[in-house]
């Protein structure tokens, strides 16, 4: 509802805006908590990507992501369902989320050209995701960084982050600052999504690709 009121106030040029949203997830309730099962039948993510579209308010959705593999379901299959949203209008370009080198490789054989961002986590403590990050480099991939700053949904050692601020101390900037400069140096194909409960902490994060860090610091961050 707030991407379609977004857009039905937007007075700039259409082109100037990428609608991207997901399918592969299905909304259910265990009691009156609201739970998300994984659904990657083929014809239930034709269902879903029309669904969205109609909520979005718009002819094409921009870019439709493949949420997460369904284990019930051959991620070959799955990809077929997005490659049917593509071949009816119902989304012009494609991506995958939270893969392995080896799912990416079967989603491009089905989706061609029209696969063009892989969306993964991938933070200072969540770097078993470095081998997707290069092949998207080397294949013309946009990487698109979920929790970039760590998420907050499990425990993690604080310590990890003492690197970046100490480099941070030296800027006279936030270490989050200095972890999202981190990971946008990887390469021109990487963009971050880092979350943000307070305008400041949005404001912060913008001028991360302002802040240049050495050679030396890339090196001693890792």
């Amino acid at each position: 509802k707030l991407v379609r009121e977004a857009l039905d106030t937007w007075k700039g040029p259409r082109e100037e805006v990428t609608v991207a949203t997901k399918v592969g997830l299905r909304r259910a309730w265990d009691g009156d908590k609201p739970i998300w099962p994984r659904d990657g039948k083929p014809e239930h993510l034709i269902e879903y990507g029309k669904q969205s579209a109609q909520a979005l308010g718009v002819d094409s959705i921009d870019l439709l992501y493949l949420h997460r593999h369904d284990p019930e379901v051959p991620y070959n299959e799955s990809c077929e369902g997005i490659k049917a949203l593509l071949d009816q209008g119902v989304a012009q370009w494609a991506g995958v989320s939270n893969v392995s080198v080896e799912q990416l490789k079967i989603a491009q054989e089905i989706l061609g050209d029209k696969l063009v961002a892989v969306q993964n986590q991938y933070s200072p403590i969540h770097l078993e995701t470095q081998d997707t990050l290069e092949y998207c480099a080397k294949g013309g991939l946009a990487f698109v960084c979920w929790s970039p700053l760590g998420g907050y949904r499990h425990p993690y050692d604080e310590h990890l982050f003492d690197p970046f601020r100490e480099v941070a101390a030296k800027h006279g900037v936030s270490y989050q600052r200095v972890v999202l400069a981190w990971e946008l140096a990887k390469g021109d194909h990487m963009f971050v999504i880092p979350g943000a409960h307070r305008p400041e902490t949005i404001l912060d994060s913008l001028k991360a690709d302002e802040l240049e860090l050495t050679d030396e610091e890339l090196a001693f961050l890792g």
